[in-house]
């Protein structure tokens, strides 16, 4: 805000108000520009005119307050991260009323599958089987899940939000063989997980003729034999 200039000479003062301004506040970035989408874990803003002592000043991510701001120079304050999600997210410092924002400066660790110790992410060819697929930053609530799981290039015929670190998926059909596992949550922040998830390869069980008969038909003859079994996809 301005501020008056006094002048006194001998017993004589003189004031001219709205003269002199201190610079505002500038951020120029984050030493960590990453963070877990829980949130809790603070980071250092960094820049210049935070206050030569300590102003109680505050900052925010985009329109969420910092869950604490402790200022710790001139040049850098900290950020106690609040729960969020997104990338390039602009973050914005008040110190004594003058507010500064730097856009596209810090962004929330994307989301990553994870496959479990010795899980066995695999179903018959018909599908609707759910399957949990395991991860990390996996968003803080289901409303942020956007796009359905896939399996190759399939989408799962239903995704369940479980938790930031599990999503539930209910298979869709398919044939025998390996596919990649893909989500995707919220502002296209998405990870795929190479060959994680297989179809049940074909079973026979039986074989029988059209007229009812056994497995065994005479030589030279054309004959229609059924196979049953199991995974000869739907």
């Amino acid at each position: 805000f301005p501020l008056p200039i006094i002048l006194t000479v001998g017993w004589q003062v003189s004031t001219v108000t709205d003269m002199y301004t201190f610079d505002m506040p500038l951020v120029t970035g984050s030493v960590h520009p990453n963070g877990p989408s829980p949130g809790g874990t603070s980071v250092t803003v960094i820049g210049v005119n935070m206050g030569w002592v300590d102003l109680s000043p505050s900052a925010r991510l985009q329109e969420t307050a910092c869950e604490a701001t402790g200022w710790l120079s001139d040049s850098s304050i900290r950020c106690k991260l609040p729960r969020g999600f997104g990338s390039e997210l602009a973050l914005s410092v008040t110190v004594d009323g003058e507010v500064s924002t730097s856009a596209s400066v810090f962004s929330y660790d994307k989301a990553e599958i994870v496959p479990a110790v010795g899980s066995q992410l695999n179903v018959p060819t018909v599908g609707s089987e759910m399957i949990q697929i395991t991860g990390v930053n996996f968003a803080i609530s289901p409303i942020y899940v956007t796009s359905r799981a896939r399996v190759g290039g399939t989408g799962c015929e239903e995704t369940l939000w479980i938790s930031q670190s599990a999503l539930s998926c209910k298979s869709p059909a398919g044939v025998a063989g390996s596919r990649d596992v893909v989500i995707t949550i919220i502002q296209g922040d998405s990870s795929t997980a190479s060959k994680a998830f297989s179809y049940d390869v074909p079973t026979i069980v039986a074989a029988g003729t059209a007229l009812g008969g056994g497995p065994n038909v005479p030589p030279g003859s054309f004959v229609a034999v059924t196979l049953s079994g199991a995974n000869f996809a739907k």
